[in-house]
């Protein structure tokens, strides 16, 4: 015997109201939670839809998004890793450049005091040769 689809609507029907008559706290209302929703759709669909189904999709969702969740969880731990090594770089340049700016103040410093020191150097070869000058052209 085929079932028709007016049939099993029928029956769908019955055993909903059998399963209401036991109360919201049946164990086989629980357990038929979803299940009336799923048997309308098969009438409809002309399909075979099983909560088995759907709770094997849902446990292979779940380990699909628990490994991406594992997986974001390391990406996550190898970018604070990689921060640190940042910060512990950034840390180290601060350092060097603080040595390379005293070592330029320093050379800068130098600088000044040669500078000075030439130019001190010119004005007494200047006051020399003025010397010179004036002992050439002395009369004699």
């Amino acid at each position: 015997m085929i079932a028709t689809k007016e049939a099993e609507r029928n029956t769908l029907e019955k055993i909903r109201k059998m399963v209401a008559e036991l109360g919201e706290n049946s164990y086989l209302a629980a357990a038929f939670t979803g299940a009336f929703e799923i048997a309308e759709r098969n009438i409809d669909d002309d399909a075979a839809y099983t909560t088995q189904y759907y709770i094997d999709q849902a446990h292979t969702a779940e380990g699909k998004y628990q490994k991406q969740l594992q997986e974001m969880k390391t990406a996550r731990q190898n970018d604070q890793n990689k921060i640190k090594l940042m910060q512990t770089n950034i840390e180290d340049l601060n350092k060097e450049i603080e040595r390379l700016q005293t070592k330029l103040a320093d050379i800068l410093q130098k600088e000044e005091y040669w500078r000075v020191k030439a130019t001190m150097q010119e004005s007494m070869i200047l006051t020399l040769k003025a010397k010179l000058y004036d002992y050439m052209t002395a009369v004699k």
